[in-house]
């Protein structure tokens, strides 16, 4: 069945582009611009989440040492294999975990909404479908570019060397765990919403003081939620009020937090555009997270059945 799905998903894939070129000739959007407000942190902010986020990885650092022995590297690729999907495994719970107090302290200093943070389950069951159906629009060319690359640059990924060197199911549940569940969960909440947010906050503003520092606005109610009526709350009903240009920064420094793995980045750099651009237009985080998770399920798909084919 399985040459049957690829060919299925590959028509489907050149019937979707078709659509998307005839879209782009007539001057339609691909995805209906859902208008959108200003988010409210700053760039202040953002540095701040990231000291905490790496202040939080490094006590969870030390904890892994202090569990496994301060004398063991475990930088090192000559580490036993069970010390390694250790650090693996400690290192995927402390970004979830990272994560989740990121966001609460978001929410705590800059009193930003779910919908703020790109989540509304309004649109739970559309955005499913709109995740699905990027997916099939964007998984061939990222995919056809990175096997197009392998062939002279390997791919160096620590979960691949990892599973390649000892293909063991708890290897794989932890490989399935970090990039599966934390990688996309984590990495979008990052570069899509805490920073392309912020860019297109600093577009729409044109650079304004109150996107790179925090300017408490007049307040209804001693709370300190937002006065409506305040810019952040006027909403952007336009694309080009938010530009183009903070996806492709955003796609950029997604792209270079992967630079150690060989040609990932150039790939990475073209599925991280179609996120990006999924995320101006709806300002939801779910179709981007559901991509970026089915892309590296079926990475690790491949992987294993490769690995099994080597086997037999």
């Amino acid at each position: 069945m399985l040459p049957f799905a690829l060919s299925a998903f590959l028509i489907a894939s050149v019937w979707g582009w078709a659509w998307v070129f005839r879209q782009l000739a007539t001057g339609r959007p691909i995805v209906r611009f859902q208008p959108t407000r200003r988010v409210p942190w700053t760039l202040l902010d953002i540095l701040v989440f990231v000291y905490v986020f790496l202040l939080l990885k490094l006590i969870a650092g030390g904890a892994v040492r202090l569990m496994l022995g301060w004398d063991v590297n475990i930088e090192s690729d000559e580490s036993p294999l069970g010390v390694r999907a250790v650090v693996i495994l400690g290192g995927a719970t402390a970004t979830l975990a990272c994560m989740l107090v990121s966001v609460m302290l978001v929410r705590w200093m800059t009193r930003a909404t779910w919908r703020d943070l790109g989540v509304d389950k309004r649109f739970l069951i559309r955005d499913v479908g709109l995740g699905l159906a990027a997916f099939i629009l964007l998984a061939p060319p990222v995919y056809a570019l990175q096997a197009l690359l392998v062939q002279w640059f390997p791919s160096e990924h620590p979960l691949i060397q990892l599973l390649l060197e000892q293909p063991d199911p708890v290897f794989l549940g932890i490989s399935a765990f970090a990039a599966v569940i934390v990688a996309p969960i984590a990495e979008e909440y990052f570069f899509r919403v805490l920073v392309q947010g912020w860019l297109q906050k600093l577009h729409s503003t044109g650079g304004a003081i109150s996107s790179w520092i925090r300017i408490p606005p007049p307040t209804d109610s001693p709370t300190g939620a937002r006065k409506s009526g305040t810019p952040d709350e006027q909403p952007l009903t336009d694309p080009t009020s938010i530009g183009t240009w903070p996806i492709f920064v955003s796609a950029g420094l997604f792209a270079v937090m992967h630079v150690q793995h060989g040609p990932d980045p150039i790939p990475l750099f073209v599925l991280a555009i179609g996120l990006g651009y999924l995320y101006r237009q709806t300002g939801r985080i779910l179709p981007c997270i559901l991509v970026h998770l089915l892309l590296n399920l079926c990475s690790l798909t491949a992987l294993i059945l490769a690995l099994n084919g080597l086997e037999n």
